[in-house]
């Protein structure tokens, strides 16, 4: 056995060292840490039961700052001939503007934001979004909606993004927010806060618009 492991290591008894890459500051170190205590306090809304993964590892991206905007990629060095929104067209596309600050976004969180009779001032960032919203505390089919919608919200401003990017179908404020709300419901079918419904989810073909009708 000796034979098949190979050379082993010996590790001597002395003490471990920490080094640091360039010059030692207190500033440095207490900037480091601040990073990793965020990065702590957002983990907490990753991974939910009812949150699919792929939308989770979204919100992961996010975290980590490895969103693929337009300002992320020309910060990796991919050439970009123009950096701005995809919505607005005017600012410089970022993770935190594509969903919280662009008109864009803002309009579609201000109707469901009143649908729940909350006023809020915006927070400007995903992270300040996401703690304020899991401060409110609702009850009975209101708050298994209130814990989902953010997430869906998110995800589908990506996917429109996505789609504004590639070529496809720009969707308005009012289509987008009708999408949500249909995938709300799919999200929450095996609860009973929409059970044995009537979905009528609106379709799009080329140019014609279909409606299916879907129990759940």
């Amino acid at each position: 056995m000796c034979n098949e492991l190979g050379p082993v290591t010996v590790f001597d008894d002395d003490m471990d060292e920490i080094t640091y890459e360039g010059e030692f500051s207190v500033k440095k170190i207490y900037e480091k840490q601040m990073v990793d205590a965020e990065i702590l306090r957002f983990q907490k809304f990753l991974w939910k039961k009812q949150v699919p993964t792929k939308v989770s590892f979204l919100l992961w991206a996010y975290m980590h700052n490895f969103i693929p905007t337009l300002s992320m990629l020309r910060h990796r060095g991919v050439e970009i001939a123009l950096d701005k929104c995809h919505f607005c067209q005017t600012e410089v596309e970022d993770a935190d503007h594509i969903f919280v600050n662009c008109k864009y976004a803002y309009e579609i969180w201000m109707e469901f934001l009143g649908a729940f009779k909350m006023q809020w001032v915006m927070p400007d960032t995903v992270q300040s979004l996401f703690e304020i919203w899991s401060q409110c505390k609702l009850r009975g089919r209101c708050r298994d909606i209130w814990e989902v919608i953010h997430y869906v919200i998110i995800w589908h401003i990506w996917q429109q993004r996505n789609d504004r990017a590639f070529g496809a179908r720009h969707k308005t404020v009012s289509e987008l927010v009708l999408f949500i709300k249909h995938e709300v419901v799919l999200w929450l079918h095996e609860k009973e806060t929409f059970r044995h419904i009537l979905l009528r989810l609106f379709c799009s073909i080329g140019k014609r618009f279909y409606i299916l009708n879907i129990s759940v």
